[in-house]
């Protein structure tokens, strides 16, 4: 089982041991068919337990873009290779990610009884009622291939020696045309030593009754092989991470949305999440990764800022608002700013804008004035997707004072009440004279 994160460490190192170590894996592995592996080790029994297959299927993509870019050949799905035991969830997960049949190493098998036949496939129903083929690596080869007691090529010859010996029992006691394969593996898959597998390989290689074979064959009838039960508890290794997955990812998400393309810190950031979900990693280590994530996130939100406090007048009915928003970071980010007011109207609602790195910016919000006075407006910036809110709401001043509309409307309005009740109380002072004049004595 070839580790993507393991090769792409060797890839961009600079020792001339780890180049060269890069290609004897890559000469040594040339002629055979590589299985798909996640770019970190995870476990999909957990993954799938905890619902975060979009994870578990990204991370695959990843590690067969990895071993394709490294390895000159593209790895296959068809099989898959695990150190985990594996549960029903996890099969499912495989399964509908292209897995036809999964191999599980001897520290796979540990949820069994008793160590699976390397020489027997297995058929495993699934809760939907698919199945999956189910193969186990030998136990005894893989204690004698870790071995460090013996040298490479010690092990090698013991573990050769071996499989003729196996290969003769197998043809006195099967009546099958066909010798089944035996599966050989670490105790987790992994290759511990680059030296035994180049040994191993050159004396199979030389023999005329030993070959290697890509993969194992799939039988043609489910008669064939043997039932399984995989293990119904599930794992829940991965509960607690979980829980802090979903606060931090949708924070990631929201954020991600202030980049520019190609930052490289949103590929740091899916990295350290899948890196903490790692089968490989101790508590300690992913609670480091999720404080570095949540870091960042933080440094970023808050490198954006409004002013402490600011006041406008508009001169006019139509107006601009001058709101200057800092960014202290060392690269351009993209916000959204928005505004409200209650005796103000603004043709856009929100703006989303662009600020340069280490740089405060002059964004003018159009605003239209309904009435002289005083009123107050709010402003805050937010991500561009979801509406995270990255600052407190800013409450301004506004005072509109030069409505000159207006106040001849109200001048002139004045000057007819004043007209009219002049002329009302002239007539009548008039009438009451009159009256007076031709009244009879």
């Amino acid at each position: 089982m070839l580790q993507p994160e393991l090769l792409n460490a060797l890839a961009v190192s600079s020792a001339t041991e780890d180049k060269l170590l890069l290609d004897d894996i890559r000469d040594l592995l040339g002629i055979h068919t590589l299985s798909a592996t996640p770019q970190v080790p995870l476990n999909p029994s957990a993954i799938g337990h905890v619902g975060l297959q979009e994870l578990f299927a990204r991370q695959l993509t990843a590690g067969e873009d990895t071993t394709a870019a490294l390895m000159q050949k593209t790895p296959s799905r068809d099989a898959a290779v695990l150190a985990d035991p594996l549960t029903t969830a996890g099969a499912t997960l495989l399964r509908d990610l292209g897995t036809r049949q999964v191999i599980l190493t001897p520290s796979a098998q540990k949820s069994f009884d008793a160590p699976l036949d390397s020489a027997v496939p297995y058929l495993a129903k699934l809760p939907d009622g698919g199945s999956l083929w189910i193969y186990g690596t030998d136990p005894e080869y893989a204690r004698v291939m870790e071995n460090d007691a013996l040298t490479p090529l010690e092990r090698a010859t013991r573990i050769s020696a071996e499989l003729i010996v196996q290969r003769q029992e197998i043809s006195l006691t099967s009546a099958r045309l066909q010798q089944p394969p035996a599966l050989l593996s670490s105790s987790t898959g992994e290759i511990m030593n680059v030296a035994v597998m180049r040994q191993l390989f050159r004396i199979i290689n030389s023999s005329p009754v030993l070959a290697f074979t890509s993969q194992p064959v799939i039988p043609s009838a489910p008669t064939s092989s043997q039932p399984i039960a995989l293990r119904a508890s599930e794992d829940t290794s991965l509960e607690t991470l979980k829980a802090t997955f979903d606060k931090l990812l949708p924070r990631i998400a929201n954020t991600s949305s202030m980049l520019l393309a190609n930052d490289p810190r949103i590929d740091m950031w899916n990295t350290l999440i899948a890196s903490s979900a790692a089968r490989t990693a101790t508590p300690a280590q992913s609670s480091a990764f999720i404080d570095a994530i949540s870091s960042s996130l933080s440094d970023l939100r808050t490198a954006v800022s409004l002013p402490k406090s600011a006041n406008f007048t508009l001169s006019g009915h139509n107006s601009e608002i001058q709101l200057q928003v800092k960014n202290a970071s060392s690269s351009s980010v993209k916000v959204t700013l928005r505004y409200r007011s209650a005796k103000l109207t603004f043709p856009q609602s929100f703006q989303v804008v662009e600020l340069p790195a280490n740089s405060s910016t002059n964004i003018a919000v159009k605003v239209v004035a309904r009435s002289n006075g005083r009123f107050p407006v709010y402003f805050q910036l937010f991500t561009p997707s979801g509406n995270s809110p990255l600052t407190e709401e800013l409450k301004v001043t506004a005072r509109v004072s030069a409505l000159a509309g207006l106040g001849l409307v109200v001048s002139a309005t004045a000057i007819i009440v004043l007209l009219t009740w002049w002329a009302h109380n002239w007539r009548s002072r008039r009438r009451r004279a009159l009256t007076a004049l031709i009244a009879p004595e």
